[in-house]
């Protein structure tokens, strides 16, 4: 789904663009951005971590410019489970007009989120991390998910607007059963501290 996404955001950058991705991201958030790079002529450049393996907010401020179009992040490590102040990158990402990407695979299964306090831009997730299918989910502000010039067969204008990212017949039993992951989870209640909720630093 990243590969998808990344795509059709790639057909509105111009060389030189740049795309700003962590150390600890997963390659799953990393991967569609260096190839799309090598297509278009853009940039990435890589945050820092810390001694105590969290992002290094001074080295992605300094990474940070007016040709910086999407910086790219993960809420939870999956290698080492250290969070990120979501909140605050992607608000340093807005005030130099890029897209705050989020990847909630490790995060999703351990508490709840709330995409606008996170400000997430584009969040993807997967419900194999949380009792589902392999499947992939993405969530869009409108303004992106209306404007991207969605890669399909059929052209953009032949489609419903929901439907402008769907590339072909869906799996509609892996749908039922992403579903039946959510219906349980929300049957146990709690789901800990609802991300983006907390005061900003």
């Amino acid at each position: 789904m990243n590969f998808n996404l990344s795509r059709a955001l790639g057909r509105t950058l111009k060389p030189g663009d740049e795309i700003v991705t962590t150390s600890l991201d997963h390659e799953a958030n990393v991967s569609p951005w260096r190839l799309l790079a090598e297509d278009r002529g853009l940039v990435v450049r890589q945050v820092r971590l810390t001694d105590e393996l969290t992002l290094d907010m001074d080295d992605l401020r300094s990474k940070l410019n007016d040709r910086t179009r999407v910086v790219a992040f993960y809420l939870a490590s999956n290698a080492v489970g250290t969070l990120t102040d979501a909140p605050r990158i992607a608000e340093l990402a807005h005030s130099v007009g890029a897209l705050a990407w989020v990847d909630a695979v490790a995060f999703a299964p351990h508490r709840r989120m709330n995409v606008e306090r996170i400000g997430a831009d584009v969040l993807l997730c997967s419900p194999y991390k949380l009792f589902g299918p392999h499947l992939g989910m993405a969530w869009m502000r409108p303004e992106p998910a209306e404007a991207l010039p969605a890669e399909r067969v059929r052209p953009a204008g032949e489609q419903p607007p929901g439907h402008r990212f769907e590339t072909g017949t869906l799996s509609h039993e892996a749908i039922a059963g992403f579903i039946g992951a959510v219906v349980y989870l929300a049957s146990l209640g709690g789901g800990g501290t609802a991300l983006g909720s907390a005061r900003r630093r």
